[in-house]
Order: C-alpha cells, then sequence, then structure tokens
C-alpha cells in the first residue's frame, strides 16, 4: 500500500508538471493567438470595404444607366472587378503569411539545431547554444510535437553534406519569412518579425561562413555555387567575393617568398620568366573558374579583384626587394623590370575585359606602385651621374696637365672626344627611358631637366678646351708643331659633330614626342568610348603615367607636346634646348679659339717683343755707303712670322683634304673672324676708337672695308683678282684660305700695334720697318687670299718708306678736311701717332 501510494504521488506530481507545461505553452501562444485573430480582422474589414465600394459603384452605375436611357459603361464595373480581385488577392496572402509564420519559423529552428549539433566548429557550437535557449520560449508547433525536455535535446550529429543541405532549406525559409513580413508590413508586431529575421541572418552567415571556408579549401565548384545561391538570396554575396578573393592567390603568395636572393637567376629574371607567368596562368584559369561560379556578368570584376590580390599583400616586400636590387644596378634595370611589367598587365587585360575601365586602371596603378618614384622623379639626376663619370677622367687629366706636358694635354683631348662620342647615347638611353616610365607626361620638365645636364656638361668640355688653349700654345711658341695643329683642327670636327648630333636629338625629340602625344590621345578617347578590346604594352604605360603624374596639368601637357611637334626643324633646338644649343656654340668658339691659338702662338711670340728688342732708334750716318742701306733685309722675327704663315698652308691641307673633317669644321666656323679681333682691339684703341661706340668703324678697320679712300692701299691686279674669282675652289681651299685670312688678321692687328708702341724710330729703323712690312706684304701676296695683304699694312709700309716731311705733309693735308670720316679720323690718329715715335 504504501509503494502504491508513493507511486500514485509521482505520478500526481508529474500530471501537475505537465498540466504546468501545458499552461506556460497555452500562455505562450495567446498572445500569438491574438495577432492572428488581429490580422484576420484587417482582412476581413479589407474585404467589407471593398465590398461595399462595389455595391455603391454598381448602383451608381444603375441610376447613370437609367437617367442616359440605358448607357452601356461596363469598363466601370470591370474596374472594380478588378480592384476587388487585387484585394482578395492581398489579403489572402496577409492570412496566408500570418498563417504559416509560426510554422516556417518552428521549421527553421529545427533545421538550425541539426545543423548545430552536427557541427565540430566553434561557430556552430555558439549558434547551437542560442538555439537551444531561444527554443525553450518558443511557442511554435514544432516544440510541441519534440515533447520532453527540450533542453535535454542533444544536436543530431549530419554529415557536412546533409548540413549543406539543411543550410540550402533554411535560406529558402528566411526567403519566404522576407516575403511574409513584407505582406505582413503594417500590421500589428512588424518590428519583432524584421528583428526575429534578422536574427535568423546573423545565425545563418555564422553558419555559411564555414561551409564557405572548407568549399574554398577544397576549391570544389559544386559546393562554392551552392554558396553562391545561398549568399545571393541572403544579398550578401559581396561578403562570399571578398572571402574568394582573398583564398585565390595563397600559392602565388606562397611562390614570391620562395625567390632566394643567393639564387643563380636575378631578381628581374626570376620575376619576369617565373613569378609574373605564374600569376597570368591563375587569372587565366580564374575567368574561367569565376565564370562558371558567379556568372558572366561578375567574372571581369571578381577576376580583377583577384589580380589585384595577388600584389597587394606583397607591395611592401616588392618596394624593398627591388630597391635592394636597383641600388647596385643602374637605372636602365628599372625600366627592363617596369617594361616586363607593363606586358604582363598588357597580358592580364585580356581576362579583366568587362570590367569598368577606371576600376582597371586603378587596380594597375596599385600594381606598379613600387616605380611611382621613378616615373615621378626625373632622369636628370641618372643623366648627372653618367655624365660624371665621363667628366672624371677628363677633369684628372685636365689637373695633371697643369705641369705643360705635351703628353697630357692630348690626354685630355683625347678624354673629351671620347666623351662628346658617348654623350648623346646616353642623353638617347634617357629619352627612352622617359617614354617607357612617363609616356609623354610631363615633356616640357624632362626637356629642360636634360637641356640642363647636357648644357653644363659641356660647359664643362669647353673650360677644359680653353685649358688645352693655353697647354697648346705654350707648346707652339718656337715652331709649328704639325701633331698639335692636327689635333686643334680635329677639336674643331668634334664641335661641328657636337652640334650635328644636338640637332639630331633634337629632331628626335619632336618625333618621339609625336608619338606620345597619339598615344596620350588614344589614352584619353578610351576614357570616354569605354573598354577597349585590348590594351598593349605601350598604352597601359599611358595609361598608368597619365594617371600616376599627368593627370593632374593634362591640358598644359597635350598643349605642351602640341607646341613641340608644330616647331619648325631648324628652331627645334633654338627653342627646347636653349641650354645645350648655347653650350654648343660656346664649344664651337673655345675650338676656333683652340685652333687660332695654335695658329698664332710663334707669330704673337716674335710680335710681343717687337717693340724691345730690336734696335729701332738707329740713325743713317752721314757719309754711311748708300749701297749698304739698299741692301737692307728683312729682320729675324719676321722672317719667322712669314715662314710661318706659309707653313700653316700645308698644315692645314692634311686636315682639310677629308670632306668629313671639312663638313663638320664649317658647322662651327661661322663668325670665325671674330678670334682675331682681340689682336686689333689695342690698335683701334690707339687709334682714339671706343668700343661700343665706334663698333661700326672697328669692324671697317679690321676688315679693311672701305679704307681704300682713306689710305694708300696696294693696288691688286684686277686681271688676276678676276680670274682667281672665276675659280670654282673647293671645300678645303674656301676652309684653308678661310683660316689663313684669320690668322693674317689677326697677325696684321698685332704688328700694327707693336709699332705704334716703339718708343724711338730712327731713320734706319725706319728702313728696317718699311724692309719688314714689304716683306710681309709680298707673303700675303703669295697667299693669294682675299683682303690680305691689309688696306692699312700697306698704308704703314707707305709711311715707313716715305721721308718725314712727306709724312707730315699727309697728316697736314688730312687733318685742313672739314668733314672728317670717323674712319679718317683714326686713320689720322695713327698717322700722327707714327710721327711722333720718329720725332
Amino acid at each position: 500500500m504504501t509503494e502504491m501510494a508513493l507511486q500514485l504521488q509521482l505520478q500526481t506530481q508529474a500530471c501537475h508538471d505537465e498540466i504546468g507545461r501545458y499552461m506556460v505553452e497555452v500562455g505562450a501562444m495567446i498572445p500569438r493567438l491574438t495577432a492572428d485573430v488581429g490580422r484576420i480582422g484587417v482582412g476581413l474589414n479589407g474585404m467589407r470595404e471593398d465590398a461595399s465600394l462595389l455595391v455603391s459603384s454598381s448602383s451608381s452605375a444603375s441610376v447613370a444607366a437609367v437617367a442616359d436611357g440605358g448607357g452601356k459603361d461596363d469598363l466601370v464595373v470591370l474596374s472594380s472587378l478588378h480592384s476587388l480581385r487585387d484585394n482578395l488577392l492581398e489579403a489572402r496572402t496577409i492570412l496566408e503569411a500570418a498563417s504559416s509564420w509560426d510554422s516556417t519559423v518552428a521549421s527553421m529552428y529545427e533545421l538550425l539545431g541539426s545543423i548545430s549539433g552536427g557541427g565540430g566548429d566553434d561557430a556552430d557550437a555558439a549558434v547551437s547554444d542560442t538555439l537551444t535557449e531561444e527554443k525553450a520560449s518558443s511557442s511554435s508547433a514544432s516544440s510541441h510535437a519534440d515533447g520532453g525536455d527540450t533542453s535535454k535535446v542533444a544536436p543530431t550529429a549530419n554529415t557536412q553534406e546533409s548540413a549543406a543541405l539543411a543550410l540550402g532549406k533554411v535560406v529558402e525559409a528566411l526567403g519566404k519569412l522576407e516575403y511574409g513580413a513584407d505582406a505582413l508590413d503594417g500590421t500589428p508586431g512588424s518590428e519583432e518579425r524584421l528583428e526575429e529575421i534578422q536574427s535568423f541572418r546573423s545565425k545563418i552567415e555564422v553558419l555559411l561562413k564555414p561551409m564557405l571556408l572548407r568549399a574554398l579549401q577544397l576549391q570544389a565548384t559544386g559546393p562554392l555555387s551552392h554558396c553562391v545561391s545561398m549568399y545571393k538570396t541572403l544579398n550578401k554575396l559581396d561578403i562570399l567575393k571578398v572571402e574568394y578573393v582573398k583564398s585565390r592567390p595563397a600559392n602565388i603568395h606562397k611562390l614570391w617568398y620562395t625567390f632566394n636572393v643567393r639564387a643563380d637567376v636575378s631578381f628581374p629574371v626570376w620575376l619576369s620568366t617565373t613569378w609574373y607567368d605564374a600569376c597570368l596562368t591563375l587569372i587565366t584559369d580564374e575567368r574561367r573558374r569565376i565564370a562558371s561560379i558567379f556568372g558572366d556578368d561578375d567574372a571581369p570584376a571578381v577576376t580583377a579583384e583577384v589580380l589585384h590580390e595577388c600584389f597587394r599583400p606583397l607591395t611592401s616586400s616588392f618596394e624593398s626587394r627591388f630597391l635592394a636590387y636597383t641600388k647596385s644596378n643602374s637605372h636602365d634595370v628599372v625600366c627592363d623590370v617596369y617594361r616586363d611589367t607593363l606586358r604582363f598587365l598588357s597580358a592580364a587585360y585580356d581576362q579583366v575585359i568587362g570590367c569598368q575601365l577606371n576600376v582597371v586602371e586603378n587596380i594597375f596603378v596599385s600594381i606598379i606602385q613600387p616605380f611611382a618614384p621613378y616615373l615621378v622623379e626625373n632622369d636628370s639626376r641618372y643623366m648627372a651621374i653618367s655624365l660624371k663619370a665621363l667628366m672624371d677622367p677628363i677633369q684628372s687629366s685636365g689637373t695633371n696637365n697643369n705641369n705643360g706636358e705635351n703628353k697630357e694635354a692630348h690626354d685630355t683631348y683625347g678624354s673629351i672626344t671620347d666623351a662628346t662620342q658617348q654623350l648623346f647615347p646616353l642623353v638617347k638611353m634617357s629619352l627612352a627611358r622617359y617614354e617607357t616610365l612617363c609616356c609623354g607626361c610631363q615633356a616640357i620638365d624632362f626637356i629642360n631637366s636634360i637641356d640642363a645636364v647636357v648644357g653644363e656638361f659641356t660647359n664643362e668640355l669647353s673650360i677644359q678646351i680653353s685649358t688645352l688653349s693655353a697647354s697648346f700654345k705654350n707648346d707652339m711658341n718656337d715652331s709649328l708643331d704639325n701633331n698639335i695643329l692636327q689635333t686643334c683642327l680635329e677639336s674643331l670636327k668634334m664641335a661641328g659633330m657636337f652640334l650635328e648630333n644636338l640637332s639630331a636629338f633634337g629632331q628626335l625629340l619632336q618625333e618621339r614626342f609625336r608619338s606620345l602625344l597619339t598615344g596620350i590621345d588614344s589614352s584619353v578617347k578610351q576614357e570616354v568610348q569605354g573598354m577597349p578590346d585590348s590594351l598593349s604594352t605601350g598604352e597601359v604605360g599611358v595609361m598608368v603615367a597619365r594617371s600616376v603624374i599627368g593627370k593632374k596639368d593634362e591640358k598644359k601637357n597635350i598643349a605642351d607636346l602640341q607646341f613641340i611637334c608644330e616647331l619648325l626643324p631648324q628652331d627645334i633646338t633654338k627653342k627646347l634646348l636653349v641650354s645645350s644649343f648655347a653650350s654648343a656654340t660656346k664649344l664651337g668658339k673655345a675650338c676656333k679659339r683652340l685652333v687660332f691659338d695654335a695658329c698664332v702662338a710663334l707669330p704673337e711670340k716674335m710680335l710681343m717683343s717687337l717693340n724691345e728688342n730690336y734696335n729701332w732708334g738707329e740713325n743713317v750716318v752721314d757719309g754711311e755707303d748708300i749701297m749698304r742701306n739698299y741692301s737692307i733685309l728683312p729682320q729675324a722675327y719676321i722672317t719667322q712670322v712669314g715662314e710661318h704663315i706659309l707653313a700653316l698652308v700645308q698644315a692645314l691641307e692634311p686636315f682639310a683634304a677629308s670632306e668629313e673633317n671639312v663638313m663638320y669644321a664649317n658647322k662651327v666656323m661661322s663668325s670665325v673672324d671674330e678670334v682675331a679681333r682681340e689682336s686689333w682691339m689695342e690698335l683701334v684703341a690707339l687709334m682714339g676708337c671706343i668700343p661700343g661706340q665706334d663698333d661700326t668703324v672697328i669692324s671697317s678697320i679690321i676688315h679693311g672695308t672701305n679704307l681704300p679712300d682713306f689710305v694708300q692701299g696696294i693696288q691688286f691686279d684686277q686681271e688676276e683678282d678676276d680670274d682667281n674669282d672665276s675659280e670654282d675652289l673647293d671645300e678645303s681651299h674656301v676652309f684653308c684660305n678661310h683660316w689663313l685670312a684669320v690668322v693674317s688678321t689677326a697677325i696684321v692687328g698685332r704688328l700694327l700695334e707693336r709699332i705704334l708702341r716703339i718708343n724711338y724710330l730712327g731713320s734706319k729703323g725706319c728702313k728696317h720697318l718699311a724692309a719688314d712690312l714689304g716683306y710681309i706684304e709680298n707673303v700675303f701676296l703669295a697667299l693669294g687670299i682675299d683682303g690680305h695683304p691689309h688696306h692699312l699694312l700697306h698704308h704703314f709700309y707707305t709711311l715707313a718708306s716715305t721721308d718725314l716731311s712727306k709724312q707730315i705733309d699727309i697728316l697736314k693735308s688730312r687733318k685742313l678736311m672739314d668733314d672728317m670720316d670717323k674712319i679718317e679720323e683714326a686713320i689720322a690718329q695713327a698717322e700722327s701717332r707714327f710721327l711722333q715715335i720718329q720725332r
């Protein structure tokens, strides 16, 4: 009896517990049932309103038909019927959503519970705990069907495949819930429904993440496609794309870090032949794979992101590795690697066609980020380094040349010649680097930087040539050294070739910039027209260069390129390479001065001591043998000068025999007469002329123009002159005659200046002077060059051969003239000084 009483008591307690649970469930169901009744009431009210509207519309139509004599306007009735149908459908949708909401929620809890119970991930366990707690308080029909204590239900073990199928059903059910929430929008409990949907979304995303990672790890197309469909339903496809893009280049990143710096293959070779090829293979495969997973529409954009992800995590490593390699290599290596990178991007572009052009451009710019400093920085620094390497041997030999050794001077000239031959290949390499890196952007900045560097280099060459001039001048003081003179003449050829190469480089600049302008115009049009079918290496380079350095001042840059392309050939060098052209002109002047100094070194030495080392004050002694006076011979100084001039004819011919030598030398022969001007400046000062005020008079005196009207000029044989003019002189003879005329003009100017500086000229000294001047005049006649003998030289010869009294009469008659020309005033000044040294 006691045992039976105890069992009865236990059963009674169990009944009370079960009744308590039922009461709790019923209490939880009452609010939901109330909400459902409310929703049904809203639907019925809508139907009542529609029925009333239909009745009133029918009545109005009947009255109107009777009033109009039986009108047949059935459109009103038809419209009302359509409205009624729409309202009934909406009411049915609301009722279906309201009736299925709880069952759908319950089924989702069951499915989520089964998935979380079978998973092994921490995220799945967390979702399982949450679901258990919420399910305990839920009043869903499925909870009641399970019976017993829900907190004691253990998770069911499922395979990954069954979990994926179950999760797919959950996602499908979530779509049904969202549809129902839209249908029930505006009814009581809308906010709670939205919160519940959001909660389900969070749980599904947590469960989807490990499934996605497993699919990505397995690289299986089927599971990935299944994940895509679920993420698309959740409107979270972007999350899946991000995870997909991150996972794909994993092998590429491993390959990057397998490179061994100490390996036999260099980094640029490994980069272009191994790593870029691996990246391109990956992108090509990914384009097909992505199309099958995400669809053809999304394939270009996702492929572009995969391409970006191949490089994005490696940017800093790329920069450090690239910088470490380029420190010990030339700037050309940078361009080679950059060119290989552009080729890779051109090939990769074929796999991202269909993506927006600005997106592709941004990805390409991020990929070439390690090269950006080289795009922004002008090439002038690297050019300066290269040119310094050329200049160091010249400066070193020039320093050694200070001791006056002839061999050192020749070594210096050899270094200068080598430097000029290597300069323009270096400049062309700089242009090629600019084309590769900048593609026409910042054109004027590049030209100015190269112009400045080349100009500075050429100025340094001119300084070294001037140093050589002083050295060679010292070596030529005693005799004419043909080897030195040939070296000096070769410098003219060098200067002419320099000017020719500078002009050719200017034309090359214009030609290349025309091509670059075409490339920039094409790139601008592509931005307007949209995605092109393909991009060449050059087009990729233009796109990247414009984005990095060009778009800020693109209008100005295009205008600069157009200005360069429209220049006339003869204006290119003068207007683009201003500093270089000025320096080249200066180099030409230095080389002309070098030749001139070598030619006049000996005559200058002999003439500079004319007024000091000879007995000019000697007079004729009464009773002296008159025949002796007629046998006065030219003095040694003037014969050495004459022999030097005659020897120059033979010395100039070997160089002038080459048409090539003369062709290049003539390019810098303009204004060569100016080098002889210095020898005349002291003379014209003694004649009362002031430089800057009397330049026209000074020029007439130096060149002998207009002088025959005022002096006792030499009478040339007109027939002989006509015969000489009729001869067709070749370039070789013209070149030799030109230099002989310059040297002769300088010698005449120095000779006359030194004569006027004689302290005292006696009668016998005057006869010696006349003999000297007559000798040098005959030398000039023998040469047969234009303008010589100089008219002023012959006038001095006439004065030296004339008695003192007649000289005084000539000067008096000249001064009696009322309107003396400025030239005549200068000649009178010279005559007056000549008289003074004889008294």
